[in-house]
């Protein structure tokens, strides 16, 4: 026996059994793994609508030129005048007076009619209209004072 054919039928049982391990005895059509497709959606379809809108902004008037020379259009505006009507300034009202009754304070003063102040604001405005030393010190009872009205800022 040769050294070949001493290996012979080890070789052909290992033959065999890698190609029962292989699946050889089944179909031996190859087939490729299936592919799952999703449809391709197409892109919506657009339609463009295009409006065009046309206002004259000038009166056009043909001018008559020689037979040679190209037309020509003028523009003519028109201008509306503005209203001259100018408002009437309303003369400023000067202070209110109020006599200086017995136990007045500013603050007790400035918070009734015709004054009805809410905030304590006015009270240094008072004080330099009517010379006064301190807000807390008024002239005696009789004696008047000066009010400032309020202003439109």
């Amino acid at each position: 026996m040769t050294h070949s054919t001493r290996f012979m039928p080890i070789l052909l049982i290992l033959i065999a059994l890698f190609l029962g391990a292989c699946g050889a005895n089944e179909d031996a059509t190859p087939t490729a793994p299936a592919i799952v497709q999703e449809p391709i959606n197409p892109l919506p379809e657009v339609t463009l609508t295009a409006t065009l809108t046309v206002t004259p902004s000038a009166t056009l008037s043909p001018t008559v030129q020689p037979t040679d020379a190209i037309p020509t259009a003028t523009a003519t505006s028109t201008e509306t005048a503005l209203p001259t009507e100018s408002p009437t300034p309303t003369p400023t009202e000067g202070p209110w007076t109020y006599t200086i009754r017995d136990g007045d304070t500013l603050i007790s003063i400035i918070q009734q009619d015709p004054f009805n102040y809410r905030n304590t604001d006015v009270i240094p405005a008072i004080v330099r209209l009517n010379n006064l030393f301190s807000a807390d010190i008024l002239p005696p009872a009789g004696q008047t004072i000066l009010i400032p009205r309020p202003t439109i800022t």
